[in-house]
């Protein structure tokens, strides 16, 4: 529903209904592009402030300053704006700014720790209970005042991508997260995320039939703190059987055969019913009932986990005892009672669809850009190509780490393996920019998504903005809306984003990014330890980070046939030494 451009109306509020579309369509933009372009962080002060209190909590020796710096240093970005809402700032500014003035050294950091800990936890209580209601406040000042977007533009757009951010960290799903319009502006009232006191059908037929724009806004709060359900999610194991009353538990995992006890309920409920397809979800000579038990506020969500979980399960089980396991995860079954159940099946005759972009997404991979063995360095990617492979199906952020280091490394040179990554996706920045906003744009104008007459275009402009670059770039400028022309000026000012100035911004995004993955590297591999808040951010950004930085090497290993590995990363060096030190 919430696609395409300008799909708010309010006919006699022309002021309003125009604030309310940018904030509506640039949601949408700041979900799709969160942690990917600079100026659309994946962070929030809440956010920062969880790993700040990790780190303090788990790296307490000198390898921890570092990245405890970093975390303050961020969070004392935000500390204009925030310090006067939120009475935790403060303190922890303070002893932030002694820390400085002692030189940043470790032994202020080891004498104060407790109390630098202490004040993070305070204010990450605070922010944690209040930051998404002051944001909404905040948002709803800017959309009901009478004022111009013009005059509103630059804090609205601050405020909605701490809400984007906010969102997507605590629902842990972009995906999720980009369902927030489809759910406060539908028009079913089952839908609807309701305040928690609002529970029978009656309550909820009530207030849905009374809401208004100020009701609608608030409900921003309830979809952001939905509640967190313990769900379960049923796959079918054709192949594996296991003896009769007997369980394999593993990981919140555990594997029935279809006679055990546990799963009699559920297996009496199916026979109930008369569509043959659901009837029958268990038939078969020999299946077992994979069961995974997650914690999720949405079933889309709960499944995503359970589909980790049953594969992580199952490759054990064949890797440890030597057999190949399958598991049907197209399709499933998922309760919160085990006794009320739901389903999501896909049929196996269902044909599955590679668009063109999509196959050349797939031919970007080691094997097929060095088939030709030209490239001096080809066969150094291509021997470390499975094991990246692996580790993005994994979402192994330590593996991916190991992977980056394979083919960043240079002994010969200072740079180390996060620098090089960062100035890899620099060098690809304008190009990205580009491409990335022109195919956002041309999919929110489809038709399909966007009614020509909303943005000002009749139908033969619209389509051909969808299929000549040239028309695009000429109908731009025509195209009524605020977001198209927010991400219009992105994708054409090449020059703005070629610039030194920009070039180091965009390398000092970048480069905590990896910071980032080098820090949950460290903490994964020695300590076998995490932060979620900054795994749900890397889990969200890093299969599209390494796939550019993996195009940027191999388009370099073509141009420089003859160089080695190792004299790629020194040609990178030269390339983006005027922006590279910031």
């Amino acid at each position: 529903m919430f696609n395409g451009l300008n799909s708010v109306t309010f006919s006699n509020f022309p002021i309003e209904e125009r604030k309310v579309n940018f904030f509506v369509d640039f949601y949408q933009y700041c979900n799709h592009f969160a942690g990917k372009i600079n100026n659309h962080d994946l962070d929030t002060p809440t956010s920062i402030c969880a790993k700040l209190i990790f780190q303090l909590e788990n790296n307490k020796d000198k390898r921890g300053v570092k990245f405890v710096k970093n975390h303050l240093k961020r969070l004392a970005v935000y500390s204009n704006i925030y310090a006067s809402s939120f009475a935790e700032f403060q303190p922890l500014m303070h002893i932030w700014e002694r820390w400085i003035q002692a030189d940043g050294n470790y032994t202020f950091l080891r004498d104060n720790l407790s109390e630098f800990t202490s004040l993070s936890k305070a204010l990450h209580t605070q922010l944690e209970a209040n930051l998404i209601s002051h944001t909404v406040e905040r948002i709803k000042e800017h959309l009901l005042t009478n004022e111009s977007l013009e005059t509103l533009k630059e804090g609205l757009s601050f405020f909605t991508k701490i809400l984007v951010a906010e969102t997507i960290i605590g629902r842990r799903s972009r995906n999720e997260a980009r369902e927030l319009f489809s759910e406060i502006m539908t028009n079913d009232y089952r839908k609807f995320p309701y305040p928690a006191h609002i529970n029978t059908s009656e309550e909820k037929r009530r207030f849905f039939n009374a809401k208004n724009i100020v009701v609608i806004l608030d409900a921003i709060k309830n979809f952001a703190h939905a509640p967190v359900l313990e769900q379960y999610i049923y796959f079918r194991i054709p192949g594996l059987e296991l003896a009769d009353n007997s369980a394999y538990e593993h990981n919140n995992t555990k594997i029935y055969p279809k006679s055990h006890p546990d799963v009699k309920g559920m297996l009496e409920w199916l026979s109930t019913l008369t569509d043959p397809d659901i009837k029958n979800f268990f038939e078969g000579k020999i299946i077992s009932i994979g069961e995974v038990k997650v914690k999720s506020a949405t079933v889309k969500g709960a499944y995503k986990l359970a589909k980790n979980n049953i594969l992580n399960t199952t490759r054990y089980i064949g890797a440890v005892l030597d057999k190949s396991i399958h598991v049907d995860i197209e399709s499933y079954l998922h309760t919160e009672n085990k006794v009320n159940f739901g389903w999501n099946i896909r049929f196996i005759n269902g044909k599955a669809v590679i668009h063109e972009n999509e196959r050349l997404q797939l031919e970007d991979n080691a094997f097929d850009r060095f088939k030709d063995d030209t490239c001096h360095s080809g066969w150094e990617f291509v021997k470390h190509e499975q094991y990246y492979i692996q580790a993005q199906i994994d979402q192994n952020i330590s593996n991916l780490w190991a992977y980056l280091e394979f083919v960043l490394s240079n002994p010969s040179t200072s740079l180390v393996p996060a620098e090089v990554a960062a100035a890899i996706l620099v060098l690809d920045e304008t190009e990205f920019q580009f491409w990335s906003n022109l195919h956002y744009l041309r999919n929110t104008i489809d038709s399909m998504n966007t009614n020509c007459k909303r943005i000002g275009l009749d139908i033969d402009q619209q389509q051909a903005m969808l299929n000549d670059l040239d028309k695009f770039k000429e109908y731009g400028p025509l195209t009524q809306s605020d977001l198209f022309q927010y991400g219009f000026s992105k994708m054409m000012n090449q020059s703005n984003l070629a610039s030194s100035e920009s070039r180091r911004e965009q390398y000092r995004f970048y480069i905590e990014i990896m910071n980032e993955t080098y820090e949950q590297r460290n903490l994964i591999q020695h300590q076998g330890i995490s932060c979620e808040a900054a795994v749900t951010k890397l889990n969200s950004i890093l299969p599209f980070i390494f796939a550019r930085i993996r195009h940027v090497l191999f388009e370099y290993a073509k141009r420089y046939p003859t160089k080695n590995r190792t004299e790629l990363i020194e040609q990178i060096k030269v390339d983006t030494a005027n922006w590279r030190e910031v």
